[in-house]
């Protein structure tokens, strides 16, 4: 194998393919978080600085506009919507969690709402 053969191999394995999108392509999608499912093992931190440790011991979303939150009523689940290029990050944590509380859905109508957290 070439120098040169080897290079076109490794770059068509880094180039995406069908749905998935490149980091620096802005995506819009939507973060939801189940804090009363939360057990405060904290996985998704490590993956995705947003998430961190609320008062009460379990996971909440930070740096997020207080408006871009929606909370359903008498829920703990929260969510948020983003457009920018983390949403590898958000879907790492998503899978990281251990109880599944974390769920991530791709809204770019580019793509159309797929379903990302969990595959």
């Amino acid at each position: 194998m070439t120098t040169e053969g080897a290079t076109r191999d490794e770059a068509s394995e880094s180039e995406p393919t069908g749905s998935e999108t490149t980091a620096s392509e802005p995506t819009t999608y939507r973060v939801r978080l189940d804090r009363g499912a939360c057990e405060g093992v904290f996985a998704c931190l490590v993956r995705d600085d947003r998430f961190v440790e609320a008062a009460d011991g379990v996971a909440t979303i930070d740096g997020v506009d207080p408006d871009a939150f929606e909370a359903r009523a008498g829920s703990e689940e929260l969510s948020a919507t983003f457009a920018d290029d983390r949403i590898v990050d958000a879907r790492q944590a998503a899978r990281a969690c251990p109880v599944n509380a974390i769920d991530v859905t791709e809204t770019d109508a580019r793509v159309g709402a797929t379903e990302g957290g969990r595959e």
